[in-house]
């Protein structure tokens, strides 16, 4: 388990090579639709860790690192926590 937990802290942003410069640097605050092609990175960093023979341990850690206790976060926010 620590091994997972420790490989997963390091892997938890991979996918953020998928997102564009200018939204990962920008200074100001996200847009709406900006941020939603940042919230991609949990699913693609998923997909590339899922890539690598023996890190299928590591993957739930890659796709729910934003994810809350309380239902809120991405990319499964639970339905009952989503807006309208």
């Amino acid at each position: 388990m620590r091994r997972v937990l420790r490989v997963g802290g390091l892997l938890h942003d991979v996918g953020k090579i998928g997102v564009p410069d200018e939204i990962l640097r920008k200074p100001s605050k996200l847009t709406y639709d900006e941020f939603e092609i940042l919230k991609n990175h949990a699913e693609l960093g998923a997909l590339i860790v899922a890539g690598v023979p023996g890190m299928e341990d590591i993957l739930d850690c890659v796709r729910h690192h934003h994810e809350r206790w309380d239902g809120y976060g991405y990319p499964a926010t639970c339905s009952a926590r989503r807006s309208p």
